[in-house]
């Protein structure tokens, strides 16, 4: 069992930016392709079986063709995009807090004092904070590594699908 003793303290973090765009574009190109291409080809082939002298043959034909092309692409585009443009801005900032993690072992009972380090997810356009998340323990009192990260990047990636869905609801307003 772990008993916080302090509430989360914020540490250093990291910036993670998120944008989805729902659009329809109309464009017109022109360019110009320049190509080379070389093949190498082998062929077996065996002497005509001839069926009727000097009128009909039969010839065998064995091979492998094989192909390169080279080429360069110059292409002039006018675009007009219209559309919806969802931002999603957050700081993953990693917390620390104290606790006593105590734990029952058969033949011995024993308890610490630890610093544990967790995270959460701030959104830079205001609301509520996500988590904190903090460190799962295994049965041996010995922490799970990168659980509470993981846990916050698990968290994230449902916000990031509900702004997807956000996205999506646009996409018939397009057509």
């Amino acid at each position: 069992m772990v008993l916080p003793l302090t509430m989360p303290i914020g540490g250093p973090g990291m910036s993670i930016a998120y944008q989805m765009q729902a659009f329809r574009e109309d464009s017109t190109a022109t360019g110009k392709e320049n190509s080379v291409e070389v093949y190498i080809s082998t062929e077996a082939k065996t002497p005509g079986i001839p069926l009727i002298k000097d009128i009909i043959s039969i010839d065998v034909k064995a091979g492998v063709k094989k192909s390169r092309k080279t080429y360069t692409k110059t292409e002039a585009k006018k675009a007009v995009r219209s559309g919806q443009t969802v931002s999603k801005n957050y700081t993953l900032q990693k917390v620390t807090r104290n606790v006593v993690v105590m734990a029952k072992q058969p033949h011995s009972k024993w308890d610490y004092l630890t610093v544990e380090e967790g995270w959460q997810i701030i959104p830079k356009e205001g609301g509520k904070t996500i988590g904190p998340f903090w460190p799962w323990y295994r049965l041996d009192t010995t922490v799970l590594p990168n659980s509470a990260f993981l846990a916050a990047a698990g968290a994230l990636e449902r916000e990031l699908e509900a702004a997807a869905v956000e996205v999506a609801k646009l996409l018939p307003l397009l057509q």
